[in-house]
């Protein structure tokens, strides 16, 4: 079923873009149709007829090698791990977790104020999670969190109490002072009844947290190439104002938005543009690097110094 409505503001939309395929998802189609609201100025897919256990099977994400390290990694580098992740999650360890941080700095899933709130007890709900990695390290430290993932064969339970339930948001019966949509809200294909549904969900003064990639300079740069238009399984690239269209229709309200430039997607939008090969592995900076011009690397290190519309979006929603 094809629609030319707008996902975040509901208006019709014209023009069009062909987004190229370029091998994430086991699907056959070569292209799919997105659109360019002239509203809101987000891009969204127009096909909404799409197979998703065909993208969200036990490929998606490459998690084997990621799981065997967090969850089944041997005592003593768990250990270390935890250490570090207690300093930099939990405030605690702050000389041992300290040092090791400091050789090894922890991935920070979300912004300071909100690691605060955790570290100090509050009940973190992540959507859409997969298996639930992150959150497994989180638990190692004490933190109060749980996922859901409807795409799941069946709940998760892990050696530290983690639970990952094979739920929508609207199955859930908790309520949470954090609600995470970590690199989940380009996919919702209702993203106005997803966000009733975890308002409703939320305690007293909670907040609900988006990461996504949206709409900036990069997709602006390189169009249907932009790396962070993944067809088929990104509904969405919104921009602020989209967001905020959204947002409004969900009886909530946004009341922060920051933005940055992330280098690796820059380097695998130009990959695409050129044909260089797929960009569905985990290559380092310095591997896609190896492939680009000098003179071309350089300018797109200037345009994301000089880019005042970062890609990556962090926004906290609370009730209106």
């Amino acid at each position: 079923m094809m629609s030319n409505y707008c996902i975040a503001c509901n208006q019709p939309a014209e023009t069009k873009v062909e987004a190229v395929n370029w091998g994430f998802a086991s699907v056959s189609v070569s292209t799919y149709s997105y659109y360019r609201c002239p509203n809101c100025g987000s891009l969204f897919r127009a096909d909404n007829d799409i197979d998703y256990d065909l993208i969200y099977n036990d490929e998606y994400g490459n998690y084997e090698e990621t799981l065997k390290k967090t969850v089944y990694g041997n005592k003593f580098s768990k250990k270390i791990r935890n250490l570090r992740n207690a300093y930099a999650y939990m405030n605690k360890h702050r000389v041992v977790g300290g040092v090791i941080n400091r050789l090894k700095p922890a991935f920070i899933p979300l912004p300071a104020r909100f690691m605060k709130k955790i570290s100090e007890g509050a009940k973190l709900l992540d959507v859409g999670c997969r298996y639930g990695i992150v959150d497994y390290m989180l638990k190692d430290v004490g933190a109060n969190v749980s996922g859901i993932e409807p795409y799941l064969d069946k709940d998760i339970e892990y050696d530290n109490g983690l639970v990952i339930k094979k739920l929508f948001i609207d199955e859930v019966d908790d309520k949470y002072d954090i609600i995470l949509y970590d690199n989940v809200f380009e996919h919702l294909e209702t993203p106005v009844n997803d966000l009733r549904a975890a308002a409703e969900r939320l305690r007293h003064d909670g907040s609900i947290v988006l990461v996504f990639p949206g709409y900036g300079t990069m997709t602006k740069l390189y169009g249907e190439y932009s790396y962070i238009i993944q067809p088929p399984q990104h509904v969405c690239l919104y921009t602020e104002k989209g967001v905020n269209e959204v947002a409004k229709a969900s009886g909530l309200k946004v009341v922060d938005i920051s933005r940055t430039s992330i280098l690796q997607w820059y380097l695998k939008s130009y990959w695409i543009q050129h044909r260089l090969g797929l960009t569905t592995g985990h290559y380092t900076i310095r591997e896609l690097e190896k492939r680009i011009p000098h003179d071309e690397l350089s300018i797109i290190k200037e345009r994301i110094k000089s880019s005042t519309e970062g890609d990556l979006f962090t926004v906290e929603l609370k009730v209106i």
